[in-house]
């Protein structure tokens, strides 16, 4: 059986790994994540393209917007009275609050591998943050 890897990153990275997925089994893909845009938010470790691909391929993605989850609210991030350009929703704080005491790029990983079982992503996705 012939393993594929897939380097992705962001809305089209994830679509085409939602692609892939349709013609490949689990065993033969792992996607590697671009992680060079992650960002710390209010004390909490932000991860945009992670976050697209895992809601893209668990089916639980705003396909309207392109990213960020279905239905979703945003009451958190208004109270914040945010302006900065990243949109979070309140999933996402609650994804992201078990990043709250990170100290190197393994725990980033083990958060990153457990929202993966939270959302039902039975896929290898490679998830090395990008200042390794």
């Amino acid at each position: 059986m012939s393993k594929f890897i897939a380097l992705a990153g962001g809305v089209g990275g994830a679509k085409l790994a939602l692609g892939l997925t349709e013609i490949l089994s689990p065993e033969q893909l792992s996607i590697v994540v671009n992680t060079a845009d992650d960002q710390e938010f209010y004390g909490l470790h932000v991860s945009p393209d992670l976050d697209t691909m895992m809601y893209t391929l668990s089916g639980k993605s705003n396909e309207k917007l392109g990213w960020g989850i279905k239905d979703e609210s945003f009451r958190t991030l208004s109270e914040l009275k945010n302006d900065l350009a990243l949109t979070i929703s309140d999933i996402d704080l609650t994804l992201y609050s078990g990043s709250i005491s990170l100290t190197s790029s393994n725990e980033v990983c083990a958060i990153s591998k457990d929202n993966l079982v939270l959302l039902e992503i039975l896929l290898d996705l490679d998830i090395h943050p990008g200042d390794e």
